[in-house]
């Protein structure tokens, strides 16, 4: 499937009020073996904002898939994902990022997590989850 059949699909997926996990799990192989699939990173972390609550694996194929782009724009993508709605999934991958990082890179991110445990716009439990990963 070309990267823009795959855009449209994962869009589909992203706006269902449910998800088909098997559909999506073959979705995301073909992200990940996609040398353009950094482009659809934006449309992975829609899925999992749309879909706060549901189990996508720890950290399962999305993830990898996601974070197979590290360093070519997967770490923007998920700040701005992040921003617009911190989640379970999209918290704990910033908290990995951070973990793996030094630095300015960390000294940028650190903020962001700090901000999301002060929101007052997102469940309790995303707050308490980055205050807790902001803990030594």
């Amino acid at each position: 499937m070309d990267t823009d059949a795959l855009r449209k699909q994962l869009e589909v997926q992203a706006s269902s009020p449910t998800l088909d996990q098997e559909v999506l799990g073959a979705l995301v192989a073909q992200v990940a073996g996609n040398p353009a699939g950094v482009a659809l990173l934006p449309e992975l972390f829609k899925i999992l904002e749309t879909h706060p609550d549901d189990d996508f694996g720890m950290p399962g194929p999305l993830v990898h898939a996601a974070e197979k782009f590290m360093g070519e724009g997967y770490e923007e993508a998920l700040v701005d994902s992040v921003q617009r709605s911190p989640n379970f999934y999209n918290l704990w991958m910033l908290n990995r990022v951070i973990n793996g990082v030094s630095g300015q890179e960390r000294a940028r991110l650190l903020p962001l997590m700090q901000a999301v445990a002060a929101r007052t716009d997102v469940k309790p439990a995303i707050c308490k989850m980055a205050t807790d990963f902001l803990k030594p």
